[in-house]
């Protein structure tokens, strides 16, 4: 898929120069505007932008680690872009928007092609149900209900047959992470010894902080049973969204029952939920450590 002619201008580059600088107008208009830019191209560049300036800024008590875009961090990319003058938090802030926008894209083109589609699902995951909340002073964010996308990505990854790493987030950092890999099928998720996955290979890796026995605790309820608990327990949008933001009455029955479910499977432990998602991304098990 080609972007539309001027992608640079698309990712936010070149309109963020200054309008009255001959050289520098003279300079895009012939070497960079006539450049197209696919946009999966692009989606990864904003992305490998976003990760380059995150910067952890506290823990929580539960042990997630809270992260700030920091404009600093742009000189890891190159040490010369702190000498162009641009408005840098502008930049990262736009980009932000425009790759919240495109990962919706994603989740729901994923959604519209899985063999075996679940209406509620697809209903959530639907432009209606999109929440775009204004911030002001920043572009708008654009947010799916995550237990949905969840449920998406669940189905996904049976049908595609992925290898998922399950990483533990340590809040002693001298404590190397554990991981626990499971191989998804049609039939299910069961877990797998690490000796038999290629590891060059693409691995789902699912970071979260796990309280007890996580092992134990996927047995007795199933993995995708586990995810879901999880996602249940987030802020079903934004970090500001609440059940009463969502339009579908049943869609909220069902994460008011998948919240009680930790407690009735004696999973709430110490009112916290025993796997609590933090971030899921792809890997291989070369790049995560994982020795084979």
């Amino acid at each position: 898929m080609q972007a539309k002619p001027g992608g640079l201008y698309e990712f936010g580059v070149a309109s963020r120069s200054d309008p009255n600088d001959e050289a520098i107008k003279a300079f895009f208009q012939e070497h960079i505007t006539p450049l197209k830019i696919s946009r999966e191209m692009l989606y990864l560049l904003r992305a490998r932008l976003l990760t380059v300036t995150k910067k952890p800024v506290k823990t929580l008590p539960n042990g997630i680690v809270v992260t700030q875009i920091n404009e600093g961090l742009l000189s890891k990319l190159s040490k010369s872009i702190l000498r162009v003058d641009f408005p840098r938090n502008d930049f990262l802030a736009e980009a932000s928007s425009r790759l919240s926008e495109h990962s919706v894209e994603l989740i729901r083109g994923i959604e519209e092609k899985l063999s075996l589609r679940d209406p509620l699902t697809s209903e959530m995951l639907s432009e209606e149900h999109i929440r775009r909340p204004k911030v002001e002073g920043f572009p708008s964010k654009a947010f799916l209900c995550l237990f949905f996308q969840m449920r998406a990505i669940l189905q996904h990854l049976k049908e595609e047959n992925a290898v998922i790493a399950i990483k533990s987030i340590e809040q002693d950092k001298k404590q190397a992470s554990t991981h626990h890999f499971i191989q998804a099928s049609r039939d299910g998720f069961v877990f797998i010894e690490k000796a038999g996955i290629d590891p060059k290979a693409p691995l789902v890796v699912f970071e979260a902080v796990i309280q007890g026995d996580l092992v134990a605790q996927i047995e007795k309820i199933g993995f995708e049973n586990a995810i879901l608990i999880s996602a249940a327990q987030e802020r079903p949008f934004d970090p500001k969204s609440t059940l009463d933001d969502m339009k579908n009455e049943e869609a909220k029955v069902l994460i008011l029952e998948h919240r009680k479910k930790a407690k009735e499977a004696g999973l709430d432990l110490e009112g916290k939920t025993f796997l609590l998602l933090d971030h899921v991304f792809c890997n291989t098990m070369e790049k995560e450590g994982c020795k084979v």
